[in-house]
């Protein structure tokens, strides 16, 4: 549902699918959207103890997702406990902000609520289809998640060369992806994570020298243009 956007100040509620307060991303999707939006930040796994989120784990491919915690470390998840307590996060903010933006760019299920909600992994692949890639690259967390990632992507090219890089691991993962998905050949570099970072983003332009396209900066974008926020 989208609402004719409110004056300033905006409350812009923040959902990750791990644990707040995000400062790897919130403080640069802040930049991006200006002084006069306030970010409130509320996390799916926020309240739980370490011992509760590692009963959640498990091998990626079988419905598992990297996602942070409040330590700055990685963990990974089980899809199906994430959405449910995704959806009441959305609940929790949903009558409180003028956007909800979601901090993750998985399949995550749609729900309806009051003000405008923007998934960027929804933004990300509608932008990509509309450049008609021949051979698109492909920027994932974990190795585990490539497979899965060449089933997600090749509807929209005719070729799909993946490579990963984790947004919580050293940033000279970046430029070794990178060449790993120079022998493709692609056309186009997609950033499939929340995570990846401007810093992220511009090491792999720079050992490419490619389109390479961001889902943070994306949601950061489209989220201006609705709510009318200046550059």
């Amino acid at each position: 549902m989208i609402r004719t956007a409110k004056t300033s100040p905006k409350m812009i509620g923040a959902v990750t699918i791990g644990q707040t307060p995000r400062d790897d991303i919130v403080p640069e999707l802040s930049a991006a959207l200006g002084a006069q939006c306030k970010i409130l930040q509320v996390g799916a796994l926020d309240g739980l103890s370490e011992a509760e989120i590692d009963a959640q784990g498990g091998k990626l491919g079988r419905g598992l997702i990297v996602t942070r915690l409040r330590t700055g470390a990685e963990v990974r998840v089980k899809e199906s406990f994430v959405t449910r307590r995704f959806g009441n996060c959305v609940s929790d903010l949903q009558d409180r902000v003028d956007m909800i933006l979601v901090l993750c760019t998985g399949d995550l299920p749609p729900i309806r609520t009051q003000s405008p909600i923007l998934y960027p992994g929804r933004i990300l692949r509608s932008v990509t289809q509309s450049l008609e890639v021949n051979c698109l690259g492909v920027l994932t967390p974990a190795a585990e998640q490539m497979r899965a990632q060449r089933r997600r992507w090749r509807g929209l090219a005719r070729q799909v060369v993946v490579a990963h890089a984790s947004p919580y691991g050293p940033l000279e993962e970046f430029a070794q992806a990178a060449q790993e998905i120079r022998h493709g050949n692609p056309d186009v570099v997609v950033m499939d994570c929340i995570g990846y970072t401007r810093k992220m983003q511009q090491t792999v332009r720079d050992n490419l020298n490619l389109p390479v396209l961001s889902a943070l900066s994306l949601l950061a974008r489209v989220a201006n243009e609705i709510l009318g926020s200046a550059d």
